[in-house]
C-alpha cells in the first residue's frame, strides 16, 4: 500500500522475525520512541520509527512517499534518499539508504 502522508512504524532491530504483516509494522501500541531506547525495552516492544526523529531524517530531507507491503516490508522515497527496510541480516531489522540521485561519474 502506498501512503503520501508519513505514518509512524514500529521495528525490532534484533528480532526480524517478529512482524510477518502489514499490520503488525503499523501497531506501535506499546513500542517506545528511539530517543527513549535502552536497549532491553525494545527488544520486548519495538522502536517507533517517526519522522521527526534524527535517524530517519539528519538533514531535514523532504518526505515523499512510502510504501508498505503485505509482509511490512518498506520503501520510502524522500527528495535526497530512499530507505529501505527489506535488509534483513543475520536476524536483525536494519533501515538502509541510497542517495536518490546518485553522481554516477563517482561511481566509475
Amino acid at each position: 500500500m502506498l501512503y503520501k502522508e508519513w505514518i509512524d512504524f514500529v521495528v525490532f532491530p534484533s528480532n526480524a522475525d517478529r512482524i510477518k504483516t502489514r499490520e503488525e509494522r503499523l501497531n506501535t501500541k506499546g513500542a517506545i520512541s528511539y530517543l527513549e531506547n535502552d536497549g532491553e525495552i525494545a527488544k520486548k516492544h519495538g522502536l517507533i520509527v517517526n519522522w521527526n526523529d534524527y535517524t530517519m531524517n539528519p538533514d531535514n530531507d523532504k518526505f515523499e512517499a512510502m510504501w508498505i507491503d503485505d509482509d511490512g516490508n518498506i520503501i520510502i522515497w524522500t527528495e535526497k534518499r530512499v530507505w529501505s527496510l527489506y535488509q534483513r541480516i543475520d536476524g536483525k531489522e536494519k533501515m538502509i539508504f541510497l542517495p536518490r540521485n546518485p553522481d554516477l561519474s563517482l561511481l566509475f
